[in-house]
């Protein structure tokens, strides 16, 4: 059974059989809740609510496939995460306000909003189904321990290099992106095409914007790279789990 979040399989005739969806709801016992409160005081990766999430993902695109089957298909197409055009929303949301607010930084509608979707966007809310990628924020965090530049403008400065090194793991989400947050038309693009689209828009966004587009515009030299990756925190269950080598591979890229 194919699945995938394209609207099209490249070189297949696609004919609809009909709408499938998988559902669930789960919880941790009493114990968990507990240990993920706890957990939650001192910071890190709640492990079992990460599991929890995983798991729900799986079991819901089983019975999405089974209720494909169950049509007689061969294949789910255009397949979503409900968290997924959530998350969307609040990028489109971004992309039309930070316009807005970097034009007219007194303008209190769009600012407003660029906080309402940071709020959604932080409460858990649009990681519901799936794992997170978070290393793109280790990696702002490790030039914030040398250098004084604020933790939105060291994420300016890492982010399009790290989202292009793990690009090709998560290489779906990526089009998906380009497709549903930038609008870019699909017809005629490879996925991978697609991708590179969409990290093109986005690049063109942030500069229009006037962010940090490297390392050095924050005082970042080669040298500093060393403390740098010390201080950088390696996450799992993202895309791709970084070493500390393509740690300064990414940073190397970010100068």
């Amino acid at each position: 059974m194919i699945v995938t979040t394209a609207d099209v399989i490249p070189g297949q005739a696609v004919q609809v059989l009909g709408l499938v969806r998988g559902n669930i709801v789960t919880s941790k016992n009493i114990g968990r809740d507990l240990m993920a409160g706890m957990k939650s005081i001192v910071g890190g990766e709640i492990v079992s609510y990460t599991q929890m999430t995983d798991e729900a993902r799986q079991v819901a695109e089983d019975r999405m496939v089974t209720a494909a089957q169950s049509l007689g298909a061969d294949a789910v197409v255009a397949m979503r995460f409900a968290s997924d055009s959530i998350a969307e929303g609040l990028m489109r949301s971004v992309v039309e306000n930070g316009r807005i607010a970097a034009n007219d930084d007194q303008n209190y509608e769009a600012r407003s909003n660029i906080m309402w979707a940071a709020t959604w966007a932080l409460n858990t809310l649009i990681a519901k189904g799936k794992p997170t990628d978070w290393m793109v924020h280790m990696l702002g965090q490790g030039v914030g321990a040398v250098t004084d530049a604020t933790h939105g403008m060291t994420l300016s400065a890492v982010s399009l290099p790290y989202y292009r090194f793990i690009m090709d793991a998560g290489l779906p989400k990526f089009a998906r992106f380009a497709t549903h947050v930038w609008g870019i038309n699909p017809v005629g693009k490879s996925e991978r095409e697609l991708a590179e689209a969409g990290l093109s828009a986005m690049e063109a966004w942030m500069r229009e914007l006037g962010v940090a587009m490297n390392l050095a515009e924050l005082g970042v030299t080669e040298a500093d790279l060393d403390d740098v990756v010390s201080a950088t925190f390696i996450m799992t269950g993202g895309y791709k789990t970084l070493t500390k080598e393509d740690v300064r591979n990414v940073l190397l890229q970010c100068l």
